[in-house]
């Protein structure tokens, strides 16, 4: 009988033991404040403001005047000597394509010019000798018709064949050396083509994409490298249509460099549409005048470009959201205590991003700190 009740008195404590900590653990929790001192954060109240969404679209810098680097024949790429970045000169070596056909028939070319020009000068000695021994032969004649030994018809056919002699060897001449000046004009074109696999760059500048690898077989007018001259550079940006169209020629864009260098950007140029597979536009910026950061080539700029007609909403700096497993928070005063907010967030402009959801106009938001404090921490601001 004491063991029965002794079990009845357990189970009952258990029962009401779980009772309080189940309506404990679901009442509505308050924020306690910290009994350590207050910390010092930046923060501001917010208010319903104009906002004009946007979003972010991304190129490298080039330069005003660019060019692709091709080859003018077909062949496998032998060594590459720049990478994305270099700097080049005008007449530098970019790269060495392989045409094996080619080279070998520049080098045949060459053996068969300086065989046809040895040939050349040897024909020339054989015919001059020719002349001459028809010379002596003439002169033998002649003193022979002196002595009376013969007679004018041997003069005469004497002389004949000198000139025989003379024209022959005028004309072998001729043809051997026409013979070398085309043999001499096929070598200059084989060179020509042979020098075509050595890849220069044209003009001075920046190497701003290189496309191909070595070992790669290409075809005449396949890219090498993207190269831009150091001049103004400019970004050319491409966006879908729709927001291209709203734009408008000098308009200010707001641009960002990799390191988070903000600068201002003018639209100089436009094409609503001008890709038929994704109906993309294209806009080209360049930095506005005297502003304090310019833009280098090869620099990856991000602009800010607007989605839509400016609003009314609560936005918030961009560093005064908290990240926590995909969800976004952010820090409030309430009576100088730190509260946790969690909230939904909208459109990005200019470091600023929309709040949707989740605060209220007179919040007094933390904007810098927030990952030097907790909710309940007693502030000031």
């Amino acid at each position: 009988m004491l063991k029965n009740k002794s079990l009845f008195m357990f189970v009952a404590i258990a029962g009401i033991s779980g009772t309080f900590l189940f309506f404990h653990n679901t009442s509505p929790k308050t924020v306690v404040a910290n009994s350590n001192p207050a910390k010092k954060v930046i923060a501001t109240p917010i208010a319903l403001s104009e906002f004009l969404p946007e979003n972010s679209y991304c190129a490298f810098a080039v330069g005003k005047n660019r060019t692709e680097i091709t080859p003018e024949i077909n062949g496998m790429v032998r060594q590459l000597f720049k990478n994305e970045g270099d700097l080049v000169r005008a007449g530098e070596i970019l790269a060495i394509i392989d045409d094996s056909t080619i080279s070998a028939n520049a080098r045949g070319l060459a053996q068969v010019s300086n065989n046809a020009k040895k040939s050349a000068v040897d024909t020339e000695k054989l015919y001059d000798q020719k002349v001459d021994e028809a010379k002596a032969a003439l002169k033998k004649i002649e003193k022979d018709f002196d002595n009376g030994n013969a007679t004018k018809k041997d003069v005469f056919l004497a002389e004949e064949s000198v000139k025989s002699a003379r024209r022959t060897r005028d004309l072998q001449i001729s043809s051997t050396r026409i013979q070398v000046s085309e043999i001499e004009n096929q070598q200059s074109i084989a060179d020509n083509y042979a020098q075509k696999q050595t890849i220069r760059a044209p003009f001075s500048g920046t190497i701003t994409r290189r496309h191909i690898t070595i070992g790669t077989f290409v075809i005449a007018g396949t890219p090498l490298y993207s190269l831009s001259a150091l001049d103004t550079a400019e970004i050319e940006i491409s966006a879908p249509k729709n927001i291209i169209e709203k734009l408008s020629i000098n308009q200010e864009i707001f641009l960002t460099k990799e390191n988070s260098i903000s600068t201002i950007g003018l639209i100089y140029a436009k094409s609503a549409f001008t890709n038929f597979a994704n109906q993309n536009g294209i806009i080209r910026l360049r930095t506005k005048e005297n502003t304090s950061h310019s833009i280098s080539i090869g620099d990856y700029i991000c602009a800010q470009l607007p989605l839509e007609n400016s609003k009314k909403a609560l936005i918030v700096p961009e560093n005064a959201l908290l990240y926590e497993f995909g969800d976004s928070f952010i820090f409030i005063i309430q009576d100088k205590i730190v509260h946790k907010k969690k909230v939904t967030v909208g459109k990005t402009n200019a470091g600023q991003i929309e709040i949707v959801s989740g605060l209220e106009p007179g919040n007094i938001v933390i904007t810098e700190g927030i990952h030097e404090i907790h909710a309940g921490d007693t502030v000031i601001y």
